[in-house]
Formats: C-alpha cells, structure tokens, sequence
C-alpha cells in the first residue's frame, strides 16, 4: 500500500491494535476505569467502541508520522523521492494516512453490520488473496521465460502445501473437558467443553508481523534526527532477513499468544459461569480447584500453541526469505501469518455462510416483486 501510494496504506492495522489495547485495559490485568465499562452491560461496549476509536486514531498518526518521516529521507539514484517541501509533505501526506486509516474502520464496520463474518477479517483475507494472485502471475512469467524449472515450483508448491495441512490440522484441533450439569428426573447431562489449542487465533501473527518492524523503524527515524556510528549495523540486523529480526518475531509471537490468550479466555469467568449453572467438571470441585483447573490447561496449550505459532510462522518466513534470495526475486510471500489467515478467515466466512439468516433476502425479493406486481397492475 505504501509502494502504490495508496490512501489505505496503514490498512486495519491501527484498528486491531487499538481493539487488543483496550480488550487488555478492560481485562483482569487491565485498569480499573476499563475494568467498570466492560462490567456495565448497558453503556459500556459502546463507550469502550468509542475509546477503540480514539486509540485508533492516536495509533494511526504515530504510525503516519513515522512512515511519512521514513519516506521523506529517501533517496533512488542519489536523489531524493519526495520533491516537495518536508512541512508541505508532512501536512498533507499524514492526515491522508491517518484518514484512510479511519476509513478502514468504516469499511469493517459496513462489512460486520451488512456481510457475511468480521469486517476486520475479510479485509484482511482479501489483501491477502490480493497479494498470492500477483505471486502466481510473476511465477508463471518465470516459467514461460525459462528463467526458473518447472521442478523448482513443484517443490514449493510441495512445501506450502505441507504446511497448509499442517496449520489446518492444529486449528481443528481441541481439548474437551467433561461438563456435568445437575440431574433432571433422575438423569444427569453430560457436556463436552471444547478447548481450541490454538486459544489466541490469528491476532498474534498478523500484530507479530507489524510490530516486528518497529524496531527497524525506529532505528531509520533516528538515523534521519542524528547519524551514529553502529546505527547501520543494528539497522541491518533488524531489517527482514536479520538474525534478531527472526528473534524478535519469534518472542512477539510467543508472548502476544499467551498475553491474547488471557484475554479471551478467562479461567476465573469460566469457573463462575460453570458456577452460576450449578455445572462442574468431571472429578473437579466447584470454585477455586475449577479456576486454577482451567488455569494450568490453558497455560499448557499456550505453550503448544507458541511455539506452534512461531513453529508456522518464524520457519516459514525464514524460508520464503531464502528462496527469494536463490531465485533472485521476491516472488514468494506465502508465509505462516498468510497460511493462518486464509484458513481460520475462510472458516469464520464459511460458518457464517451456512448460519446466514436467507429469509430476510427472501423475502426483501418477494416484497419488492408484490409491489412491482401492483405497480404493474395500476399501470
């Protein structure tokens, strides 16, 4: 988006930070004042709705400032990219960002209200999809012109598709927990609590993948304010192909998953509302062993699901990076973040599909052909 100049450049991702910021505000690690709007049922989503919104915006004009300061000291064949003033393209350049980025928020609102799934989840899903279509195309130009073997792309077509399975095997997997609930006419029920491994979902990928450029960011904004000797050095190691960069993806990716997971998925919220049904867990008591039951579950399956998340998303990155360089182009971008997204967002739209209300649509049509009818009739 950035290449292409476009007004979307900053994409949903100020929105998706600022909705984890305040998911983790309102939660039991969080604030206080959060802590109240989300127990209040009445007024609180909409006004924890409208702290995302600003949160977002803030999120959004750090970001413009720095992508704007990042661009504006470059230079291709010794000259520099932007010919206009600093303060002119500072003045113009940031509140376009920092508005297509509200807008994004717009767009994933009328998707969530009037579509099928998360606004946030198909927008995403489709910058994807947007991205392999132009992967395939410079794929098959390099096999018409010779300049890569037709046993090359069967390799990596191996490769991704190996992953794949891999990624939609663990997604499908789950942890169930006997649930008993008290016996009606004689006869107890039994209830199966599924448990996914991977609690966090696609959240700390797609965040793991934008924050891991922050350091790289930084350390360019302050090359441009004041150039040190190692500034470069650091720089390089942090840049995509770096040894810390792959290090520094790895621990976002591992702790945003155990950090997301708390928020999701709190043990002492599921032992109340197990509680307030009079339900317990099969050879477990009711209350504190129920908490802290649940509690040593989730903390294991964390542990599983990061180092299955930096398993997925850490190796294939590093190899994506690799064959770029053999090839000599960068022609692969099919990472872990991309193979999660894709199945995880086409399952959420798919359930969505099967459980989409038809007969309002139905009946919208059986509506406007009754009234047509009568118009045609009058005439």
């Amino acid at each position: 988006g950035i290449e292409r100049c476009s007004i979307l450049a900053l994409s949903i991702m100020s929105y998706m930070s600022a909705t984890i910021l305040v998911q983790i505000l309102s939660s039991d690690i969080g604030l206080d004042f959060f802590k109240k709007l989300k127990a209040d049922k009445d007024m609180g989503p909409t006004k924890l709705n409208t702290w995302t919104k600003i949160f977002t915006f803030l999120i959004s004009i750090t970001n413009a400032y720095m992508i704007v300061s990042h661009i504006f000291y470059q230079y291709q064949n010794g000259a520099p990219i932007v010919c206009i003033s600093k303060a002119l393209f500072y003045v113009t350049s940031i509140p376009i960002l920092v508005a297509g980025s509200m807008l994004s928020i717009w767009l994933s609102n009328q998707i969530t209200k009037k579509g099928v799934g998360n606004g946030i989840s198909v927008i995403i899903f489709f910058n994807v999809l947007s991205q392999l279509s132009n992967t395939v195309i410079t794929l098959i130009q390099l096999v018409k012109s010779n300049s890569i073997s037709i046993l090359y792309i069967f390799y990596i077509i191996l490769l991704l598709l190996t992953s794949l399975l891999f990624v939609i095997i663990v997604e499908s997997t789950y942890k169930y927990l006997n649930i008993n609930f008290p016996s009606i006419k004689g006869r107890s029920i039994s209830y199966k609590l599924p448990i996914k491994v991977n609690n966090a979902g696609v959240i700390p990928s797609v965040l793991a993948s934008s924050f891991v450029q922050v350091p790289h960011m930084i350390l360019s904004f302050v090359k441009t304010v004041g150039y040190t000797e190692n500034i470069d050095k650091f720089i390089g190691y942090f840049s995509k192909g770096g040894p810390l960069y792959y290090l520094f993806f790895g621990f976002l990716l591992f702790s945003i998953t155990i950090l997301h997971t708390k928020v999701v998925f709190d043990p002492k919220d599921v032992s109340q509302q197990l509680n307030d049904m009079n339900a317990v867990i099969y050879d477990v008591r009711q209350g504190k062993e129920t908490t802290e039951y649940l509690h040593n579950i989730i903390r294991k399956m964390n542990i599983v699901a990061g180092i299955y998340l930096v398993i997925i998303c850490v190796l294939s990155e590093f190899l994506c990076d690799k064959i770029n360089i053999l090839v000599g182009i960068n022609i692969l971008n099919f990472t872990g973040t991309t193979m999660l997204i894709i199945v995880q967002v086409s399952r959420l739209v798919l359930k969505s599909i099967m459980s989409y209300d038809y007969d309002k649509i139905f009946n919208g049509l059986k509506n406007t052909s009754v009234i047509e009818s009568t118009s045609t009739t009058q005439i």
